[in-house]
C-alpha cells in the first residue's frame, strides 16, 4: 500500500481515477522486459523545486497511463526529471521553492536552455543520452502544455516550439556481421554495382541510336528506350503500339526470353513493359 498522498497508477489505466495530488511521491507501476512487474517513483520532496517537480511528476505518471512506458522508458524519463530538478535547484539556490511551470519567474525557459546546452558535457563525445534526457523533458512540459487547467509560461511554449539545443549524437550499436561476412557484403555490393553502372551506361548509348517509335518503328529496342529516355512515350504506349510477339524481331524477344523462362504471347508485352 502507498503511503497517504502516494500517488499511483497501474497499467493498464483505470478509468475515473482521481485527480492527481500535489504532495507525496508519484509511482508508476509497469513491467520489465521480461513482463515482471516494477515500481518506479519520484518525490518531489528531495529537490528544494518541489513544485516544480511535482508538476513534472504529475505528468510524468499520466503520460506513462496514456503512452503505456515500460519500467525501463518510466526510469529514463524519471532521470531526465531528476537531473533537470537539480540543474533548477543549482541554477536558483534558495529561491528554487519558487520555481513553477505556470510562472513567468523565475525564468525556467532560460534555464532548460541552458541545462541542454551544458547536458553534452556530462557524456562521451557524440553519446544519444543527452539528446534524449532534454527530448523527455520537453515531452512531459509539452504534454502539459496541451492541457486546459494546467498552465505553462509563455516563454515556455516558446522555447518548446523552437529546435532542441542538444544533437542527437550517434549510436555504438554492435555489428550483427563478423568482419568476414561484411567483407563479403561489400564484394557483393560492389560488384552488384559495377554491374548496375555497365547496364546503365549500355542502356543510355543505346538509346542515343534510336528515334521516335512513332515514326521509326515499335519493335526496335533502340527506338523505344529513346522514347522513354526523352518522356516522348511512356509503357502504356508501348503496349498500345506493339504488334503480336510473333512479329517481334530476336532482339526485342531477347529482352525477356530466358532459358528457364518460357513467355506467353498472352503476357509478352505486359512483361515486356516491366
Amino acid at each position: 500500500m502507498p503511503r497517504r498522498g502516494d500517488h499511483c497508477r497501474d497499467f493498464p489505466a483505470v478509468e475515473g481515477s482521481p485527480e492527481t495530488a500535489r504532495i507525496g511521491v508519484r509511482v508508476i507501476r509497469g513491467h520489465s522486459r521480461r513482463g515482471e512487474p516494477e515500481t518506479v517513483w519520484v518525490d518531489p520532496a528531495e529537490f528544494c523545486c518541489r513544485d516544480l517537480a511535482a508538476e513534472l511528476a504529475d505528468e510524468w505518471v499520466d503520460y506513462a497511463t496514456m503512452t503505456r512506458l515500460s519500467a525501463q522508458q518510466a526510469r529514463n524519463y524519471r532521470q531526465a526529471i531528476q537531473l533537470f530538478c537539480r540543474a533548477v535547484d543549482d541554477a536558483l539556490g534558495e529561491t528554487a521553492g519558487t520555481a513553477s511551470l505556470a510562472r513567468s519567474e523565475p525564468d525556467l525557459a532560460f534555464i532548460l536552455a541552458d541545462w541542454e546546452r551544458r547536458l553534452p558535457s556530462g557524456y562521451r563525445p557524440g553519446s544519444t543520452v543527452p539528446a534524449l534526457l532534454a527530448s523527455e523533458v520537453r515531452a512531459l512540459i509539452g504534454y502539459r502544455a496541451q492541457q486546459e487547467h494546467r498552465p505553462v509560461d509563455p516563454r515556455m511554449r516558446r522555447l518548446l516550439r523552437g529546435h532542441m539545443g542538444v544533437a542527437w549524437g550517434a549510436t555504438n550499436e554492435l555489428d550483427e556481421f563478423s568482419r568476414k561476412d561484411k567483407r563479403a557484403v561489400v564484394r557483393a555490393a560492389r560488384t552488384w554495382t559495377a554491374e548496375l553502372e555497365r547496364r546503365l551506361t549500355a542502356g543510355w548509348a543505346w538509346a542515343a541510336r534510336g528515334s521516335h517509335p512513332a515514326d521509326h518503328g515499335w519493335t526496335d529496342v533502340a527506338n523505344l528506350l529513346w522514347g522513354l529516355a526523352h518522356l516522348e512515350i511512356t509503357p502504356i504506349d508501348i503496349r498500345a503500339n506493339l504488334p503480336m510477339m510473333r512479329e517481334w524481331p530476336p532482339e526485342l524477344r531477347a529482352c525477356i526470353e530466358t532459358a528457364d523462362r518460357p513467355v506467353y504471347t498472352q503476357s509478352a508485352k505486359q512483361m515486356l513493359v516491366r
